[in-house]
């Protein structure tokens, strides 16, 4: 019946590895290809309730096709971007599972920055070089797809989630001065537990200086959040801004104090007295 023949796709899969893994390639795509076809057939035809082969088969496809089709660190070829978007995007909506919402986003987020201008053709990035249309829809396909990758991550501190935070707060930074990728952000942010944040506390309070008010309607909510859940844990961090040489940075903390102090007002003197002892 329907369980024997899935044994028998999961056995197949494997040996498609198998041939992967002794660089018998093209044969390996192949046979993968097709049995990717065959499972969607069978999907399609018969209600299968687990759809974890189904999606590894079509993850497991696009990854071998941007391993075998694309030097290191070179761009991806443009047929090859829409051919493996949509096996990523096939594997993440069909099993929902971290991995597939990490490669789709990953993808994403590296043809968003393959779309950068560069200065002068020697391969740098214009920091302020406007995003395009086409950009901007793979940054908002990639924050999307990074929420729901670090909201299905089971280890939420593993150095795999935490890159995915890093790249989220890279798609705000680089990108959040285009409103409508900052009210994506703001729409998407409410799904990722804040204390997850914690492990990116020192990229944030980096920028609270950005005068950018995109930005900053997604930065300082977010960091009014975090104060309020996790007072001990930003408090110190501000202190120190609070010295800081820059003024505006300067005066960022002291707005974000200000708001701590409005319900940790003890703990913020302490932590002043504190910080003004150990500089004495």
């Amino acid at each position: 019946g329907l369980e024997r023949l899935t044994i028998q796709h999961k056995l197949y899969f494997a040996f498609t590895k198998h041939l992967w893994l002794t660089d018998r390639r093209k044969e390996a795509l192949h046979r993968l290809s097709r049995l990717c076809d065959v499972v969607d057939l069978i999907s399609h035809c018969e209600s299968v309730g687990d759809q974890s082969l189904r999606s590894a088969c079509w993850l497991e496809l696009g990854e071998w096709k941007v391993e075998e089709f694309t030097a290191p660190n070179s761009s991806i070829p443009d047929l090859l971007q829409i051919e493996v978007l949509l096996e990523f995007k096939r594997a993440a909506l069909m099993n929902g599972g971290y991995l597939a919402w990490h490669n789709f986003a990953l993808l994403n987020f590296r043809i968003a920055e393959q779309l950068n201008e560069t200065d002068e053709g020697n391969g740098n990035r214009r920091i302020n070089s406007p995003v395009s249309s086409s950009q901007k829809n793979h940054v908002v396909a990639a924050i999307k797809s990074f929420v729901n990758a670090i909201s299905c991550g089971t280890k939420k501190w593993s150095a795999s989630v935490q890159q995915d935070m890093l790249n989220f707060l890279t798609c705000l930074f680089q990108y959040g001065e285009s409103p409508q990728i900052a009210t994506v952000i703001n729409e998407s942010i409410g799904q990722i537990q804040p204390d997850t944040f914690l492990g990116v506390l020192p990229q944030l309070l980096a920028r609270i200086h950005l005068n950018n008010s995109s930005i900053r309607s997604v930065l300082y909510p977010l960091l009014i959040r975090l104060i309020k859940r996790h007072p001990p844990a930003i408090i110190y961090p501000l202190s120190v801004l609070l010295k800081s040489p820059v003024a505006e940075r300067k005066k960022s903390a002291e707005i974000l104090m200000n708001s701590l102090r409005s319900h940790s007002s003890e703990l913020v003197e302490e932590a002043l007295m504190v910080s003004s002892e150990l500089i004495r």
